[in-house]
């Protein structure tokens, strides 16, 4: 089972604080059955270069990579980065170089308002350029901004991958409105959008239950199946 959503690195982000920690969301991770985690710290164009993010990423990532004991060195684990849209992005040149490692997929958060027609036009333009395949951060976060849910299904026809948390469906607040939207098509895929072991732990397995109870088995068996083939099909890509 893959999570296409995580901030497991250390001291990167506001995720993981620290090795140790980094380490324990891992086990639950395995525990829950996901054999791999996409690792995406967020990325700010307004604070860093690419350069710089990457090079801050990366030296974390492999100083996790040697602490990890042997029991969850199994576990394929693959940097990548949350992108936080930006004006101009639709004509950045280094854009690629924030997909997940490996694949030509492309996390992106938008921002928690009203789009603009400038936004929503440039979000467009990248999808049908055919630079990268675009997933959508924790999507069920947009709808309270965006009221036109016609806007979703757009995008899912120019090719965008929506993702939800699975916290969205474990939250008493918000559990129905996160089935309603997968029974509507509004979820592709759902991610762990982990960040500690504490408020924001590993729950993809009690997610996976919520949705087996509430839609039955192969609604469950298809997120999880509809992930690990949309990693499949874009591993390696050139």
């Amino acid at each position: 089972m893959t999570d296409f959503h995580s901030h497991v690195i250390p001291r990167v982000d506001d995720g993981s604080r620290s090795s140790a920690m980094s380490i324990e969301m891992l086990k639950a991770m395995k525990s829950q059955g996901l054999s791999t985690v996409c690792c995406t710290p967020h990325y700010y164009a307004s604070q860093y270069s690419p350069e710089h993010f990457l090079k801050m990423r990366d030296s974390a990532f492999e100083h996790l990579l040697k602490k990890l004991p042997e029991d969850l060195k199994d576990i394929s684990l693959l940097p990548g980065a949350e992108v936080l849209y930006f004006p101009g992005m639709a004509e950045a040149e280094e854009l690629e170089s924030l997909c997940i490692e490996g694949t030509d997929l492309f996390l992106l958060e938008m921002p928690f308002r009203k789009w603009s027609e400038r936004e929503i036009n440039e979000v467009f333009a990248l999808l049908r350029s055919g630079r990268f395949k675009i997933i959508l951060a924790h999507t069920e976060r947009y709808f309270y901004y965006q009221k036109d849910p016609q806007l979703f299904r757009e995008l899912q026809s120019e090719g965008m991958v929506l993702q939800s948390n699975a916290g969205f469906f474990l939250n008493w607040k918000t559990k129905h409105k996160a089935v309603k939207l997968l029974n509507d098509g509004f979820v592709d895929i759902i991610s762990t959008d982990t960040h500690n072991t504490e408020d924001r732990p590993p729950n993809m397995e009690a997610a996976l239950a919520l949705i087996e109870r509430k839609c039955g088995k192969d609604e469950a068996d298809s997120l999880i199946k509809d992930g690990d083939a949309l990693l499949a099909r874009h591993i390696n890509a050139d």
